[in-house]
């Protein structure tokens, strides 16, 4: 399994989602990050199964059921969490890294 790296930008993104979620229902923010942090640690174990992303070099696997997308690039020992965008409220998502 890779090493898991989350950039600044990504670990705000992961705050905002479920700070978000959280004014909704505390149960739902924790399930939402439940989900997140699961898939990412599925890509770490199967780092190619994601199609490749917008942007080369990178990777995007869309959540089910979620509207989120996680960005992340490959290293040789690590896994790049770059981004985890909600797609309602980054519709452009593909500028960004």
């Amino acid at each position: 399994m890779l090493s898991i790296k989350w950039t600044s930008p990504a670990r705000q993104d992961i705050l905002e989602a479920t700070k978000h979620a959280l004014e909704d229902d505390s149960a739902k923010a924790a399930k939402l990050a439940d989900t997140i942090f699961k898939a990412v640690e599925q890509i770490a174990l199967f780092p190619g199964s994601a199609p490749p992303g917008r942007i080369e070099g990178t990777r995007q696997l869309s959540l089910p059921k979620l509207p989120f997308v996680i960005i992340y690039k490959v290293g040789f020992t690590d896994l790049h969490i770059l981004r985890i965008l909600h797609t309602r409220r980054h519709p452009g998502h593909q500028n960004l890294p």
